[in-house]
């Protein structure tokens, strides 16, 4: 459902359908609780009504779970067809899910970051993929965030992650179960997985180091900037990349 407010959220104009979903609600093996709930993002870049807008959420429309983005170039007045964002083969029975999206203000570059268990035929396991798109959300380039897949083993890791994205840096806050531990009261520092490249998730893709991330090809010198910015919060890692 969309709806619009032209005096400051004031008052809003009456709410309409624009796009049709699956169920946003569905269960997921290994976690307690997941959603494709939607979110909504604008670039800003179009003058003082804004430019396009970004609309992504999750479904199992193809069996599994996967990421998808509709978007408008005129206000909201009409949206495209979805667009898949995760690039694994359709039907294949692996999950995406619990994504956040970003756009950068400076180059307009859309970003989403979500959970990826294409590497796990058990589809238990997932790591944290990225995907970028640089043509108005029409093709997005999947890349993996972090090399060591994990299991959730039933904690409640949702309903959110965060990306943000400015000038070319992007970050991301996701949710991670440690290793051994138990879901109860841990609050045992999580294992710092780092990862010095973007590993393309399709394999016809280059794969592009940290720093000086030139998509979909790259080179320059790799740095690791994964850190937990969050020391009170043990179940979440945070990390940063340079994509000019």
């Amino acid at each position: 459902m969309f709806t619009t407010s032209h005096d400051g959220g004031a008052t809003f104009s009456r709410t309409r359908n624009i796009i049709d979903t699956a169920p946003t609600m569905f269960t997921l093996q290994a976690v307690s609780r997941a959603n494709g709930f939607a979110q909504i993002a604008i670039d800003p870049r179009g003058g003082a009504k804004g430019g396009r807008l970004y609309l992504t959420w999750s479904d199992y429309r193809n069996g599994d779970v996967d990421v998808f983005c509709s978007t408008s170039a005129d206000h909201g007045e009409t949206w495209s067809p979805a667009v898949r964002v995760n690039d694994d083969p359709s039907h294949n029975g692996a999950d995406q899910f619990f994504q956040w999206m970003a756009i950068d203000p400076a180059d307009g570059a859309a970003y989403v970051v979500f959970y990826d268990r294409r590497g796990d035929p058990k589809n238990r396991q997932q790591i944290v993929a990225l995907a970028r798109s640089t043509d108005g959300g029409r093709t997005f380039q999947n890349y993996a965030w972090m090399d060591q897949p994990f299991d959730a083993q039933g904690v409640f890791m949702g309903d959110y992650n965060g990306i943000s994205a400015l000038n070319g840096r992007v970050y991301g806050v996701w949710t991670q179960k440690p290793e051994n531990k138990s879901s109860a009261g841990s609050q045992d520092r999580p294992p710092v997985t780092t990862c010095t490249q973007l590993r393309p998730l399709n394999p016809n893709l280059t794969p592009a180091t940290v720093r000086g991330l030139h998509v979909p090809g790259g080179s320059g010198p790799a740095a690791n900037t994964h850190d937990n910015a969050f020391p009170s919060l043990p179940l979440t890692n945070a990390s940063g990349l340079d994509i000019p």
